[in-house]
């Protein structure tokens, strides 16, 4: 294995070589200003890798280590950079990687070296020129690491002792000082309006909280929670110790239940309602690392800046949104929500679909409510439970509707069947009611082995499931009348042909001859 000296000597002759090249460039530059000083990606890893490990070590009392100290010390630039070539000579683009971040590193060595004491005056001159110099771009990366870079940057100042520094030696580099502070504060800025992601949309929340709170900014992220995280949910505990500023809404998106958990989505993907409740957590940093490997951030949910409502005004959060396909059957009713109160109602909750006078709205509420049917003159007992459905739906059957039997309700005229032996698209309304009224209507309308004794499941729709009823065993086929007709007509009109009134003449036409 290799021994600490081992590795401290490879350093020192690293940093040795490094010297001798800035030296090289600095004597010749009169000479041939325009000589060639390029460094591959792989050489300038190695090099800031070796200078890294030189800091990390930090052998305070090895002579070789302080010689190598006196080498830094010698290759800083009269700007008080410490780079790889001279600054002068460098492409605006490649500063970062070849002046900017070695000085910090040179810096961090200093300061180490300076806290742990018996240092001269020329270090600590050396080491205030190399940070003034580091407060040119505030420890800004370029390109795509931008961000990223400045957040090791300033985790590597802080590791180091920086802040130590600056509470023992302020006169050191105030204008450094004051640099650091500004970071944490406008970092914790970002964490409290949830601007924590990159130019490219990179979720750096965490990152960012931690280096707040490194720089003496503790500050909570606004959390928008829609699911298994809310109060009385099983993942609740993940958040039970942070703060809860009261229930929310976003608009612009729609929930889905995916069975062990819901998911929000942008409306445009499916369509659907473009509004989820949920509620407004305040999470700090160590929370949403656990949040995070919940929702697999990155893979199942990918994090987004959201606006949402709560008492009233706007407040800016984090959600987490799917990032996979979802069948929009399974969306969830805003009138169900929040989840939580989706998940404890569902159950009791079944979709009746109707095919026939029950698809216009007036209709069938005179089954929920009971009273007078103004369209057939006669009277309706209503269910126990007189409440509205909670939620009404179009919907397509693979099935054929047919008219049959004679009833008295509509002047010995028939009415309208689904086959389920004959494949077919009709077009049905899904009323969203309970169980109880769902069985209720099912016996005003009549369960009788002559008229609707077959409950017919058709799948299911946000978890819950699709129901109809008819008869199995097709009955003789006998027009409707007018006003039964006239009934289905304006349902449909009402919930499927809004503004087509030929494709719903030509439907009624097709069912008429079935």
């Amino acid at each position: 294995m290799t021994s600490s000296a081992d590795r401290c000597n490879h350093t020192v002759k690293g940093l040795n070589n490094m010297a001798l090249r800035l030296k090289y460039a600095m004597n010749f530059e009169a000479i041939e200003p325009s000589y060639d000083l390029t460094m591959s990606i792989e050489e300038l890893d190695a090099q800031m890798g070796d200078l890294r490990h030189f800091r990390d070590e930090g052998l305070f009392r090895d002579s070789d280590w302080q010689k190598s100290v006196r080498d830094i010390l010698d290759f800083q630039h009269e700007d008080g950079s410490f780079g790889f070539v001279d600054p002068r000579h460098v492409p605006a683009d490649a500063r970062v990687d070849f002046v900017y971040r070695p000085s910090y590193a040179c810096c961090q060595v200093l300061i180490k070296l300076v806290l742990e004491g018996g240092v001269d005056d020329t270090v600590i001159r050396s080491l205030s020129k190399g940070l003034e110099f580091c407060c040119k771009r505030r420890l800004f990366g370029h390109g795509f690491d931008g961000s990223r870079q400045q957040i090791e940057d300033i985790n590597d100042f802080v590791s180091c002792g920086t802040l130590e520094l600056a509470s023992s030696c302020p006169d050191v580099c105030p204008e450094f000082f004051a640099l650091l502070n500004a970071i944490g504060t406008e970092y914790a800025e970002r964490v409290r309006t949830c601007n924590v992601f990159d130019d490219f949309g990179e979720f750096l929340a965490v990152d960012t909280m931690q280096v707040a709170r490194a720089l003496g900014h503790e500050e909570l992220l606004p959390l928008f929670v829609y699911g298994t995280l809310m109060t009385g949910m099983p993942n609740e505990s993940l958040v039970s110790e942070s703060g809860y500023l009261g229930a929310a809404t976003v608009s612009g998106f729609t929930l889905y239940d995916l069975g062990a958990y819901p998911s929000i989505r942008h409306t445009g993907a499916n369509g659907g309602e473009s509004l989820v409740h949920g509620e407004i957590r305040l999470v700090d940093v160590d929370t949403l690392v656990a949040i995070n490997r919940l929702e697999g951030e990155g893979a199942l949910y990918r994090a987004e800046r959201v606006t949402a409502r709560v008492a009233g005004r706007e407040v800016p959060a984090i959600a987490y949104v799917y990032l996979h396909d979802i069948n929009s059957k399974n969306e969830v009713p805003t009138v169900l929500q929040p989840y939580n109160r989706y998940v404890s109602v569902r159950d009791s909750l079944i979709w009746y679909v109707c095919y026939g006078s029950n698809m216009l709205f007036e209709r069938f509420m005179n089954y929920v409510r009971g009273g007078r049917c103004r369209f057939n003159e006669r009277s309706y007992g209503g269910c126990g439970d007189t409440t509205p459905p909670l939620a009404s739906e179009p919907a397509l059957l693979p099935y054929s509707v047919y008219f049959g039997n004679m009833s008295g309700s509509w002047d010995g005229s028939g009415v309208a069947f689904l086959d389920p032996a004959r494949e077919g698209q009709s077009f049905a309304r899904a009323y969203l009611i309970t169980r109880e009224q769902f069985e209720q209507i099912h016996s005003a309308e009549g369960r009788g082995e002559s008229w609707y004794p077959d409950a017919l499941e058709l799948g299911s729709r946000a978890g819950i499931p699709m129901v109809t009823f008819t008869n199995r065993c097709r009955r003789p086929e006998n027009a409707p009348s007018g006003a039964y007709l006239e009934v289905m007509r304006s349902g449909l009109r009402e919930t499927h042909f809004h503004e087509d009134p030929e494709q719903l003449e030509s439907y009624l036409r097709e069912i008429a001859s079935t």
